[in-house]
């Protein structure tokens, strides 16, 4: 899902200041959508919970991060 919202955030957004906050706040969706799922059980019998929250946050905003960034570079180059 990270790698999805990441070419969707790319390409919907005009600025780059826009791409970064947007993956900065889709770090903090994908955590809310972690924990109401239920796979925070499985994780929890090694690592604590601000542990796992920080690994799921940094995971879902870095990969959506670097595809938005690449992706909003080829928008630029190739279709402006």
């Amino acid at each position: 899902m990270n790698v999805v919202a990441g070419i969707l955030i790319g390409w919907f957004n005009e600025t780059w200041i826009a791409r970064i906050l947007a993956c900065l706040v889709w770090g903090i969706c994908w955590c809310i959508y972690y924990s109401l799922s239920g796979k925070l059980k499985n994780r929890m019998n090694s690592l604590t919970i601000l542990q796992t929250y920080s690994v799921e946050y940094l995971t879902a905003a870095t990969t959506s991060l670097i595809l938005s960034l690449i992706v909003g570079l080829i928008k630029v180059i190739f279709f402006k």
